[in-house]
């Protein structure tokens, strides 16, 4: 099977100087470009006078200030770390109280019931929610700290 060249033969190149510079009279695609915004005029300056000269202030004609004080008197106490004595666990529960771990709980479970709400009927094979617990979110918070600190390439690796 031989196949067969292109009978395309390509154009000369012509220089630009040659073919001509390309007007609006010659070509109809050119146009007379347009300002896009309006012209503004310049603002002119009124001539209002001669300006003040500066002037100089004597220290010695100011008048004397009285010293400020406070009506209280704050007094800094060094305090003892309410960590000592805790271990890193109590430590990190003071963060996480558990008032807090009690609204993340009911943010979850509030954003599932939603998100079942409103998915679409091919979703619906989907596994069934459980309420998640104040148990659940410790643990969801345990791993995710394991997870940080030991670095592995998958998630299956953990």
């Amino acid at each position: 099977m031989t196949l067969r060249r292109s009978q395309r033969r390509p154009k000369p190149v012509t220089i630009w100087e040659e073919k001509g510079a390309p007007s609006a009279a010659s070509d109809p695609k050119i146009t007379k470009k347009t300002a896009r915004t309006a012209k503004k005029t310049a603002l002119k300056p009124i001539a209002v006078g001669p300006l003040p000269e500066a002037v100089e202030l004597d220290e010695k004609q100011l008048p004397e200030l009285s010293t400020y004080t406070p009506p209280l008197e704050l007094r800094f106490e060094p305090s003892e770390s309410l960590a000592t004595g805790l271990s890193e666990l109590d430590t990190f529960q003071r963060l996480l109280t558990p008032a807090v771990i009690e609204d993340i709980v009911k943010a979850t479970n509030s954003y599932a019931e939603n998100a079942r709400k409103t998915e679409e009927e091919s979703d619906l094979h989907t596994r069934l929610w459980k309420q998640v617990n104040t148990t659940d979110i410790w643990q969801y918070i345990g791993c995710l700290l394991y997870m940080g600190y030991y670095k592995k390439g998958r998630h299956e690796e953990h």
